[in-house]
């Protein structure tokens, strides 16, 4: 399977659609469910995904998996870093907006994916999840929930390693006194 995925990798690189297609098939649902942790909001979740897309299919060409070792592992840690900065771009955008027009900001729900349609164990893990600081959500989710390492983390997140482990034992320490 590992051979297969890094087959697919690299004739995606030479920009064969299909090749893509088959790559990305089975990691959008987690992409999705780490932009609405972030962003907690289902539409804008999906056009994150959507976006996350684009800019891994334009950035295919020059993509080098930074550990050759384990090409699919640093794929999907390449993958998860666009898909992480699609959606804390739009939480930025959501707050740029808010603060040039403070009045003008609605928060309806979306149609699609509502709270009710959810598990209830989502719907506590995301009440859980809103308590916490933005940068301790992210940290928390691709650590505890996503299973990334530190380490990993850190590259996702542009921060060092010792700055995730910490925001993850905060998260904890907020989590624990819910």
């Amino acid at each position: 399977m590992a051979g297969d995925e890094r087959s697919l990798i690299e004739r995606a690189r030479r920009r064969d659609r299909d090749a893509f297609s088959e790559l990305v098939r089975g990691r959008c649902e987690r992409w999705f469910w780490l932009c609405y942790r972030i962003l907690g909001d289902a539409e804008e979740a999906r056009d994150a995904v959507q976006e996350a897309l684009l800019h891994m299919w334009d950035g295919l060409a020059s993509y080098r998996p930074a550990h050759v070792d384990d090409a699919v592992r640093a794929f999907d840690a390449w993958c998860y870093r666009i898909a992480y900065h699609a959606a804390v771009d739009r939480v930025r955008e959501r707050k740029r907006r808010a603060a040039l027009s403070p009045g003008d900001v609605t928060w309806e729900k979306t149609e699609g994916i509502t709270p009710e349609a959810l598990v209830e164990s989502k719907e506590e893990i995301e009440k859980m999840l809103s308590a916490l600081a933005p940068r301790e959500r992210e940290a928390f989710v691709l650590c505890a929930m996503e299973g990334f390492s530190s380490e990993e983390a850190a590259r996702i997140m542009d921060a060092a390693p010792s700055t995730v482990r910490n925001l993850v034992r905060q998260a904890r320490g907020r989590l624990k006194k819910q």
